[in-house]
């Protein structure tokens, strides 16, 4: 899949820069060069002024396209949008509930408690406002609840391993 992606990428920029654009935007640009404002002769007229004014008059090489390819896709994946909000709220709420399965039915669901709470903590840390107040309450007491959960599991481990150590020397 990693291959397919890598081919499409270098075949789309190389057919890009094939057609001649002297942006640095892409093939979605095609449609801009039938504008009555542009001027072939000078690269920086028209609608597409705004997106390469700062860049530079030049054509980008397939290095520089591949860059801007990689930083505007960093870029779009930090803003936070409704989907990662309701995906906050589940995580955190889910984490929950996962640390109250492990508290009164097995510790082995404190792990995926402390996980789901751990996502949801982190996101509230990285946009803060994307869940609310009393998800990110449940968040954190999910997490709690799995370390203490987890230690438990620990200490009980340790107590049953030493119990059977001593029962085996006798």
């Amino acid at each position: 899949m990693r291959c397919f992606l890598i081919f499409a990428l270098l075949f789309t920029a190389a057919w890009c820069q094939g057609a001649r654009l002297e942006s640095s935007v892409g093939c979605s640009d095609l449609a801009q060069i039938s504008s009555p404002a542009y001027n072939p002769d000078f690269p920086l007229s028209g609608p597409r002024a705004e997106v390469t004014g700062a860049i530079s008059a030049r054509k980008l090489t397939l290095r520089e396209k591949i860059g801007y390819w990689f930083i505007s896709r960093k870029f779009r994946k930090a803003s936070p949008d409704k989907i990662s909000a309701e995906r906050g709220n589940t995580n955190a709420i889910l984490g929950f509930v996962f640390a109250c399965c492990g508290l009164f039915i097995t510790p082995l669901f404190a792990i995926p408690g402390l996980i789901l709470s751990g996502k949801a903590i982190k996101l509230e840390k990285t946009f803060p406002g994307t869940i609310t107040k009393s998800n990110h309450s449940l968040a954190k007491a999910g997490e709690i609840m799995s370390y203490i959960m987890l230690g438990l599991l620990a200490v009980g481990l340790i107590i049953i391993s030493a119990y059977f150590l001593i029962m085996a020397n006798r």
